[in-house]
């Protein structure tokens, strides 16, 4: 179920909040139960590491330290996801991108803003 309000536009696949979208934070955006990531995995790097906001529109750019052969670069980044934002592999499902660079995971209980501080924290 999408919710709509004043403050929300629609027509994407995932509903994004008006502030998100003026401020570029559209990456990570909050819907029913949890939120949904956007990254941009960049498979065979030397460590698993997030590298920031990249593209228009931003997705969170992912190093993965995995090829991406057999699914490996997958499991390393919901690896990294458990390890990074402290939840359980459970909660994390890769619901686009499986065989692509441009994948977006769905978190169950948590929220955008949380997620974000945890991969993206501003100094």
């Amino acid at each position: 179920m999408t919710r709509i309000g004043s403050d929300q536009v629609t027509g994407a696949s995932t509903p994004a909040t008006i502030r998100e979208m003026e401020v570029g934070l559209e990456w990570c955006v909050d819907v029913d139960g949890g939120c949904l990531l956007k990254v941009q995995a960049q498979p065979r790097a030397s460590e698993t590491v997030a590298a920031g906001v990249h593209g228009d529109p931003p997705r969170l750019k992912i190093r993965i330290a995995a090829p991406p052969v057999d699914g490996e670069a997958n499991e390393e980044l919901l690896r990294f996801l458990r390890k990074t934002l402290g939840v359980p592999l459970n909660r994390l499902r890769l619901v686009r991108g499986e065989t692509s660079k441009m994948k977006d995971v769905r978190i169950s209980g948590a929220t955008a803003a949380d997620v974000r501080g945890r991969l993206h924290p501003r100094k």
